[in-house]
């Protein structure tokens, strides 16, 4: 979900006030339901050794799908735990690299563990707009 400050900043970009930033994914360990009002405070994200957010890379053309919702996908991001104690991981958000403008996020179908001592999740980015 894109939340308030997301869609003002991809607004920007769009008609070019503001320069293109890369979009960093990052877990939430909270189980949070995203609303278009919340901001970064309302997160909460791992603490372990080895857990660090991830810059996207190569996301695919914005294509329409079912229900006129747009959508785009990213690589997949890798995300490591090297702490003595096992993330779980409720769910992802995405936020800028340079302003830290939290754009959204969402929860995962279920949650995802990532294993102390070495433990690696892969996730793919995807965006994807259902206001339309």
């Amino acid at each position: 979900m894109w939340v308030n400050t997301g869609l003002l900043f991809a607004l920007a970009v769009v008609t070019q006030q503001l320069a293109i930033e890369n979009i960093l994914m990052g877990l939430i360990t909270n189980v949070y339901t995203f609303l278009p009002s919340t901001v970064l405070g309302d997160l909460t994200e791992p603490t372990q050794t080895g857990y660090a957010r991830q810059v996207t890379n190569t996301w695919s053309a914005p294509i329409i799908v079912g229900g006129n919702e747009g959508e785009t996908n990213a690589v997949n991001v890798t995300f490591t735990n090297t702490d003595v104690t096992d993330i779980t991981a409720q769910g992802y958000f995405y936020i800028t690299q340079s302003s830290l403008t939290l754009l959204g996020g969402a929860n995962f179908v279920t949650p995802q563990t990532v294993l102390a001592g070495g433990g690696v999740l892969l996730v793919q980015p995807q965006g994807l707009d259902t206001s339309i």
